[in-house]
């Protein structure tokens, strides 16, 4: 092992139980009275006697239950630590966060782990809650009264606040638990009691301020056992309210390359199968991070990639530092990536480019920095050729496998069947069972009766706003990092619950759940359920996230296909879609021939009528529902008719043509309202709606979709 993680795997113990005493740093706050009064939990009453509120406080922590034991100490000489507003007198004890983190006299000597927990010294509570309060007069913020809801951070009463899961939560931290498994048990409680703030659980904050400790007590190893002293021999501790303080933690991300999952897939269980293992693999890498590497914790994860806290050290160091973890990680990925045989995906592993600088607050560069990851364009590294020649051995005849083009395949099973290696072949096999006890249905299944057809529904919400703290601007939510954690956690439980609970009411045959998390939707569906499923979706979005819907505005593709279609062609159109699509709007594509896939231009999709799609914004979706319907009350015969003239009409009248509007809508009248169309089967507004729809060829984009969706003839009603 490397000599700056060598420094922490000899000190784990101490960095344990520094990450646990700062997780219970809040656990009074569990108790009905935090929720009556808040300055109960904060002893203002005790502003310039310490003495007395230690007192209180170590009865606190006694009295709740919690086993208290020293903090083993690193090898630290604590007359040699520096600290310009205290001295520190020990490494104190799993107490010391709860009782010192109030604190704000310094003549009584601080404990190392008061001090970096402590929102005036080292900073670890305040860098998670000082955004949350930026600017806020808490006269002027209503307070909570019974039943105590925990909303959303977007202002959406969730549930009632709830403490009876506490006593669990202490038992695992009193047998030295990992802090993860206390979530379900806090995250019931809050960590802070005005309106509208109610939103940050009391697991969210206490596991992030626990991250930050553990961060820099890892820094401070490093650079004390690295001989980092300042010219009278000391070690300075970082410190969080020093003016113009250079930011001290800083962010690596893992990432692995999705779209070459989707690309190599021939069908969606090939993908469901390697993503299955994916997340297995992005699991034992936060375990391995979190418990081997010991500097720091999961900040964020998605679908494909993992964000983590770590600290930044003194600039003689923070090279080799970078250094030693991207090699630790990368170790690890590869160990991984042959462990669960998926040896080809390429993966990431990258450090934010910004330069330290002076800032106002930590909190906004952690932002910053985690920002710059999670938007920013990387080129994948492919993995070193050695790890590619330890594949199986390629010696004897055989075929490569279609799927994975890396080991041999076996023999197919059919004449239009894939070759596949046994690796992949076991992968789509249990791509196709179902997580749960209930088998999944296969693609076949998923539509009913005589259809032939299925869509590829996909969900990206733009989250540019909740990253740069953007979001609630002129609002008195601020982006702390507990609070954008939360937000990121329910637009993922928006998403999951979505799946799980609305969808099965209008899908009878099931759905194929491909992609979930934060920020992106996947699933597969029978078609004569797309405009449906799109509807609702729409409207739950608007009714969970409410005025911060435009900010956090989805683009949303559909690609309808058959059920036979290679998965990887419509994956390939998807791609292309989405790539063209703007926030707010949304579009579909029929794939009717492999080469359709390509029938993007920049900027929009072509037409093979009239040239480029009308551009569909998300907020007029309720037009092509009510198109539809309309439809249905002709046969296929009179919607071809409609569509013959119309299809004239936007051949002869080119863009100039068409300026004259006037005679252009009487055109599109006369086809719409003759015999052999809708006739005079139409109310006034119906009349007005199809008639603009017609002139803006929203109509025409619709009958395209209708006449191959639809495999029958409707009698008029």
């Amino acid at each position: 092992m490397s000599k700056l993680l060598e420094i922490l795997s000899r000190y784990a113990s101490t960095i344990n139980a520094m990450e646990l005493a700062a997780f219970a740093h809040d656990f009074d706050k569990s108790s009905e009275e935090f929720l009556q009064d808040a300055d109960w939990h904060a002893q203002k009453k005790y502003k310039d006697d310490d003495s007395k509120r230690i007192t209180e406080r170590s009865e606190r922590f006694r009295d709740m239950g919690l086993k208290d034991r020293e903090i083993p100490n690193p090898d630290l000489v604590f007359s040699e630590i520096f600290q310009k507003e205290v001295s520190i007198s020990s490494a104190g004890n799993y107490s010391s966060p709860f009782i010192e983190h109030h604190r704000n006299n310094p003549t009584i000597p601080f404990s190392l782990a008061g001090a970096i927990l402590n929102g005036g010294i080292c900073g670890a509570d305040g860098i998670d809650s000082a955004l949350d309060k930026e600017g806020l007069n808490s006269k002027d913020l209503e307070k909570q009264t019974f039943p105590f809801w925990i909303a959303t951070p977007f202002e959406k009463p969730e549930r009632q606040w709830d403490n009876s899961k506490f006593p669990t939560a202490r038992d695992i931290w009193n047998c030295g638990g990992r802090i993860r498994e206390c979530r379900e048990a806090l995250s019931d409680m809050l960590g802070e009691t005005r309106k509208p703030m109610n939103d940050v659980t009391l697991y969210a904050h206490s596991y992030h301020a626990a991250t930050f400790a553990k961060a820099i007590m890892a820094k401070i190893l490093m650079e004390y056992h690295s001989g980092i002293r300042n010219s009278n021999g000391k070690y300075e501790l970082p410190t969080r309210i020093r003016k113009e303080q250079p930011c001290y933690l800083d962010c690596v991300k893992v990432e692995f390359d999705i779209d070459y999952l989707f690309s190599r897939s021939h069908t969606a269980g090939d993908l469901r199968g390697a993503v299955s293992e994916l997340n297995s693999i992005m699991e034992e890498i936060r375990n391995f991070f979190e418990s081997k590497l010991l500097c720091g914790n999961e900040l964020y994860h998605d679908h494909y990639r993992l964000l983590f806290v770590i600290p930044r050290l003194e600039s003689s160091l923070d090279g080799e530092w970078r250094r030693e973890v991207r090699s630790a990680l990368e170790s690890q990925v590869v160990e991984l990536l042959r462990k669960h045989r998926l040896e080809e995906l390429p993966f990431l592993v990258a450090f934010n480019t910004q330069e330290t600088k002076p800032l106002y607050t930590l909190d906004k560069g952690l932002i910053e920095f985690s920002r710059e990851l999670l938007t920013g364009e990387h080129d994948f590294c492919r993995q070193d050729p050695v790890l590619l020649k330890s594949l199986e051995p390629q010696s004897g005849a055989g075929r490569v496998c279609d799927v994975c083009s890396m080991r041999l395949a076996e023999t197919s099973t059919g004449a239009n069947s894939d070759w596949l290696c046994p690796v992949c072949s076991g992968r789509r096999q249990s791509g196709m069972a179902g997580r749960s006890e209930r088998r999944m249905p296969e693609l076949e299944e998923l539509v009913p009766g005589e259809e032939n057809k299925l869509v590829y529904l996909s969900v990206q919400v733009n989250l540019s706003s909740l990253r740069d703290g953007s979001l609630w601007k002129d609002r008195p939510q601020y982006p702390s990092p507990g609070r954008i954690a939360r937000s990121y956690e329910t637009l993922e439980k928006f998403h999951r619950e979505f799946l799980g609970t609305e969808l099965p009411f209008h899908t009878p045959n099931g759905s194929f759940p491909l992609l979930q998390s934060p920020e992106r939707l996947d699933v597969i569906f029978a078609a004569s359920s797309g405009d449906r499923v799109l509807r609702v979706f729409l409207e739950k979005y608007q009714e969970e996230f409410g005025s911060y819907a435009e900010k956090l505005m989805p683009k949303i593709g559909m690609v309808y296909f058959h059920r036979n279609y290679p998965f990887y062609a419509v994956w390939d159109t998807m791609k292309r879609m989405m790539k063209q699509l703007s926030y707010g709007c949304w579009d579909f594509m029929l794939l009717d021939a492999p080469d359709d896939r390509f029938g993007f231009s920049r900027g929009s999709r072509k037409h093979h009528i009239f040239g480029k799609v009308p551009k569909k914004r998300l907020a007029d979706f309720g037009n092509y529902p009510g198109l539809y319907d309309l439809l249905t009350r002709l046969t296929k015969s009179q919607i071809s008719n409609i569509e013959g003239e119309l299809i004239r009409l936007f051949l002869d009248w080119d863009d100039r043509c068409r300026k004259d509007e006037k005679t252009f809508r009487k055109m599109c009248a006369l086809s719409l309202f003759a015999p052999n169309a809708f006739g005079s089967g139409v109310s006034a507004g119906e009349q007005a709606f199809l008639l603009n729809s017609a002139v803006s060829g929203e109509l025409l984009d619709v009958i395209d979709l209708y006449i191959h969706l639809e495999n029958k003839k409707t009698e008029i009603k």
